[in-house]
């Protein structure tokens, strides 16, 4: 060991010594949760595999890709795991470096920018094709990925040079902090305007049909729950990368991140299950009530509405969660209702 790297490992366990808790104890922490996390992801992936027959190879690609790279990432950490507890066993120095943790803004972007395009792609339908919407979040998704790229090649070409001064690491770790921000404020950014758009489209699917509206109503709740988790993440993450830009405390969120934003995705799909179940009783409550013209008679206490069902329409009285941010589509008998 020269005398630069043994400097380096005195430094490191003087630093670690002082709180193996907070240093070491996030980490551990956050490959824990991570591998927690993707159990309940191969549970929620093999439930969706029993319902996806019918959905589309757009919905089918992403779930397979995402599903993989969640699985990748956990992977990624249990080799960390290894490298530092086992191949470096009584090393501190190894904790410092970031040429193998930093690899985690990759993988976390395969993760979450599939999960972003995919409700992207709902909230452009859900607001009739409108050009502009991917137009809008595309930026913010690609300001997220060259963020991620750019911290990873910043931080393996830190200053190494024999006459390297404080102003040269000072400098080094203020391009590190713009990447970081890039990475994570882009990501941020891009979830909470598809989030936005997708509740802002959904809210103006209502139809003055209170069974149609109900189911409408779960869908803003549900994508709300879904939703929120990931993007609570993402807040934090910004929050935590400039306030405790050395503390491992933020590498436990930056670890576990993709974990969510890939439940969203399959919480989503298999909440279909339920609300097609809802649906059945809506549709089934509906024939009931079928007046003699074809039109569907429905009394709420409050007023009485009669819908045509003969007409093309786009207002669904069927949710079927593999389409349930699209156009809110009624398929089951080949019928759309349209008032």
């Amino acid at each position: 060991m020269s005398s630069v790297e043994a400097s380096i490992e005195a430094q490191a366990k003087a630093v670690i010594s002082a709180d193996p808790g907070a240093s070491l104890g996030a980490l551990l922490l956050a490959w824990m949760f991570d591998f927690g996390l993707f159990g309940i992801i191969a549970g929620q992936f093999f439930f969706w595999l029993s319902t996806s027959r019918a959905d589309r190879v757009f919905v089918k690609v992403v779930v397979y890709w995402v599903t993989a790279f969640s699985a990748g990432v956990t992977v990624w950490g249990i080799y960390l795991f290894f490298y530092h507890f086992g191949l470096n066993f009584g090393r501190y120095a190894s904790f410092t470096r970031l040429d193998r943790l930093i690899w985690y803004t990759i993988l976390d972007e395969l993760v979450t920018i599939p999960v972003l395009i995919f409700y992207m792609e709902r909230a452009y339908r859900l607001h009739k094709n409108s050009i502009w919407i991917p137009l809008v979040v595309t930026p913010f998704m690609m300001l997220s990925v060259a963020g991620s790229i750019g911290s990873l090649v910043h931080s393996r070409n830190p200053p190494s040079s024999p006459t390297v001064t404080p102003a040269d690491i000072a400098s080094f770790e203020r391009l590190f902090q713009v990447w970081m921000n890039l990475w994570l404020g882009g990501l941020l950014a891009a979830d909470l305007l598809v989030t936005s758009l997708i509740l802002w489209g959904l809210s103006k699917n209502r139809s003055g049909w209170s069974t149609t509206d109900r189911l409408i109503h779960r869908l803003i709740w549900m994508t709300v729950e879904a939703q929120f988790p990931g993007t609570i993440i993402a807040a934090v993450n910004v929050c935590l990368t400039n306030s405790l830009k050395s503390s491992a405390l933020n590498t436990f969120f930056q670890i576990v991140h993709p974990k969510f934003y890939t439940l969203s995705l399959l919480a989503v799909l298999n909440s279909r299950v339920a609300l097609r179940r809802e649906a059945d009783t809506t549709q089934m409550y509906a024939s009931k009530t079928r007046g003699p013209t074809g039109g569907t008679s429905e009394t709420d206490g409050r007023y009485h509405r009669t819908v045509d069902t003969h007409g093309a329409g786009d207002v669904e009285s069927r949710a079927d969660l593999s389409y349930q941010l699209d156009e809110l589509r009624h398929t089951s008998d080949g019928d759309a209702v349209k008032e």
